[in-house]
């Protein structure tokens, strides 16, 4: 495997630069990454194109008792409609990724779908 680099930096609202993903950043990029993953898989195994999809990702801090992620907020966008049957599989699929069983209890997790709106 070729080697790789990753840099990260805290927000500028701890003192970091805020040039780069943090890391709580990236654990909230791995969540939707996974997410989307786990769809692709399924939607591979049901002979469907999920291509031009994509997501929203935000995240929410909590500052005290101490920080902490709080919220990770997702809106995922496929441009194509199917049946209720699949797009019920598709987000089945997305929501047995296990990066968002990994996390703790206490982070919310929203996801909303939707299917044929490219908003």
């Amino acid at each position: 495997m070729p080697e790789a680099s990753l840099v990260t930096d805290a927000p500028k609202a701890i003192s970091g630069l805020g040039e780069f993903f943090s890391p709580i950043d990236l654990m909230a990029i791995s969540v939707a990454s996974c997410m989307l993953t786990m769809m692709g898989y399924k939607a591979k195994e049901l002979k469907i194109d999920l291509e031009g999809s994509y997501l929203r990702l935000t995240k929410e801090m909590q500052v005290a008792p101490l920080r902490r992620l709080k919220l990770i907020d997702m809106e995922f966008f496929c441009p194509r409609v199917f049946s209720k049957i699949v797009t019920d599989q598709l987000i089945q699929a997305a929501e047995r990724c296990p990066v968002i069983h990994s996390l703790h209890l206490e982070i919310q997790k929203k996801a909303i779908y939707h299917w044929g709106d490219n908003k």
